[in-house]
C-alpha cells in the first residue's frame, strides 16, 4: 500500500511519466489529481450547451462512423486513414498514419469511442491518433467527455 500526502508530487507516488502526461491537464499533487474533474459531461438524451471544445482540449466521444478512407500523402510515400464520426451533433474526424492494421476494423457503420487532442482545419475538428475502440451498439451512456483521458 502506498501511502502519500495530498501536497505530495505526483512523480513521487506515481513516477516521472504518468506524471508529466498529468502535468499537461495542470494537475502536479495528490490533492489536484483528487480534486480534478473533467470540464463537461454531455450524456445521450440530455441537452448540452453545444459549445465546440478548445485546440488542445482532451475530447473523448462516442458516435458512429459514416465514411473511412485510405488517402495517398502528397508529399510523402504511403497512406493514410482518415475517419469521419458522428455523434449526431457534431461531425469529426480522426486521422490514423499507419493503417494497416486499422483500416479493416474501423469501417463505416461501426460505433467507435475516440479520444485524443482537439485541432481544427478548416472549421473542423479533428482528431489525430487519437485512442478508440470499437463498442457494441447500445453502450455506454456517456455520448462525449471534455477534459478527461480515457482510461
Amino acid at each position: 500500500m502506498i501511502e502519500a500526502a495530498l501536497s505530495d508530487s505526483l512523480s513521487e507516488v506515481l513516477g516521472p511519466k504518468p506524471a508529466e502526461k498529468l502535468e499537461t491537464l495542470g494537475v502536479s499533487t495528490v490533492g489536484e489529481l483528487l480534486r480534478y474533474t473533467p470540464r463537461r459531461y454531455v450524456r445521450r438524451g440530455r441537452a448540452s450547451d453545444h459549445t465546440r471544445p478548445e485546440p488542445g482540449e482532451w475530447l473523448t466521444i462516442v458516435g458512429r462512423i459514416t465514411r473511412s478512407d485510405l488517402i495517398q500523402m502528397r508529399s510523402r510515400r504511403g497512406q493514410f486513414l482518415k475517419v469521419t464520426v458522428t455523434d449526431d451533433h457534431e461531425v469529426y474526424e480522426a486521422s490514423f498514419f499507419n493503417p494497416r492494421f486499422i483500416k479493416n476494423q474501423l469501417r463505416p457503420g461501426a460505433r467507435v469511442m475516440m479520444a485524443g487532442t482537439v485541432k481544427y482545419f478548416r472549421d473542423q475538428i479533428q482528431l489525430s491518433h487519437p485512442e478508440w475502440m470499437i463498442l457494441p451498439d447500445g453502450e455506454p451512456e456517456v455520448e462525449h467527455v471534455v477534459g478527461s483521458k480515457m482510461l
